[in-house]
């Protein structure tokens, strides 16, 4: 995280710091000398993950970046799950009247969460909606088997009570965690298709009445689906739209034909549109955003009006000039 999405200038010692703290640990807890080695290993793990959660809220003070603000919810959606993890297994510690399976069941719900949310990361722009939620369902898991047995621990409830109790809380966090997590990543809260439609529908007819404004328009329209924080026309020859930046921006090829150059004149160059920060820096673009805007702004097909005025000759010619 000091290193990106924005390189710190004192990041190296950030980086020899911590790399020395979890190498010192680990030397002290392979002496086995130590008392409470558990709670050594459990509280180095969690200063290091709140270091984390500072170098990246240092980073996003610096420069504002979608990409770093989710990673930030990440991160403290996993400590959280972690630590309560951590306070029920140490209370539960000693207890002979608990199965031992649920502590087993714990540990394993974790590093389920934990591999999923790693190799969600890379993938925060591409990846589909049911990888998201499968991370999002593993956490939710680790909640609710750290509530469990918090639950038999404190306040000495059965197993039925304690499971639905666990259950319960968990889908309220599940519900509250979705919609702060999936919805920024897949932009849930932006147009339907109905008002698409009916603004590329608007659009389409202001460009037949005003075809030399056909730039500002389109422009405009781009700015209403997806409101970045800026939008400028590069050249550039792109075939297809993509996500640039871990999806801190978005790249669109614009048509050849109705375009002015940076110098005002007309230009047949093949440029197209850089968005950044989708929705005023709240979401990352992701590929569903580069999809939608080439099937919203391709041209119409004009090959099947073509074939059937072919086929019409092709009639006339057969049937003759009387016809």
């Amino acid at each position: 995280f000091s290193m990106h999405p924005l390189r710190l200038i004192y990041g190296p010692l950030l980086a020899v710091t911590a790399w020395l703290l979890a190498g010192s640990a680990a030397l002290a807890l392979m002496t086995e000398v130590l008392p409470q080695r558990w709670w050594l290993a459990q509280g180095t793990v969690m200063l290091l993950g709140a270091m984390s959660l500072a170098v990246l809220q240092v980073s996003n003070r610096l420069s504002a970046n979608p990409f770093t603000a989710i990673m930030q919810k990440l991160g403290w959606g996993a400590m959280a799950a972690l630590l309560l993890l951590v306070l029920a297994l140490g209370l539960t510690d000693g207890r002979t009247d608990l199965p031992e399976r649920i502590p087993d069941v714990g540990a394993a719900a974790w590093s389920v969460f934990f591999a999923s949310v790693l190799l969600l990361v890379p993938l925060l722009t591409h990846s589909r909606q049911v990888l998201r939620e499968f991370a999002l369902l593993a956490g939710i898991s680790t909640i609710a088997t750290s509530l469990d047995l918090l639950f038999v621990t404190v306040f000495s409830w059965g197993p039925v009570t304690s499971v639905a109790a666990a259950v319960f809380f968990s889908l309220g966090v599940y519900g509250l965690v979705r919609d702060r997590i999936v919805n920024q990543l897949t932009g849930s809260h932006a147009l339907t298709l109905d008002r698409i439609f009916e603004q590329l529908y608007r659009t389409g007819r202001a460009i037949e009445q005003e075809p030399e404004r056909r730039q500002l328009l389109m422009e405009n329209f781009l700015r209403e689906l997806f409101d970045p924080i800026a939008l400028a026309i590069v050249p550039r020859a792109m075939v297809r739209s993509r996500v640039a930046g871990e999806g801190a921006a978005l790249l669109i090829p614009a048509p050849r034909d109705g375009f002015t150059d940076f110098d005002g004149s007309s230009s047949h160059q093949a440029h197209a549109w850089v968005l950044k920060h989708a929705h005023r820096g709240k979401r990352l673009f992701t590929a569903e955003d580069a999809r939608l805007a080439d099937r919203v702004l391709q041209p119409p097909p004009r090959a099947r009006p073509a074939r059937r005025h072919r086929r019409a000759s092709s009639d006339a010619d057969v049937q003759g000039p009387d016809t």
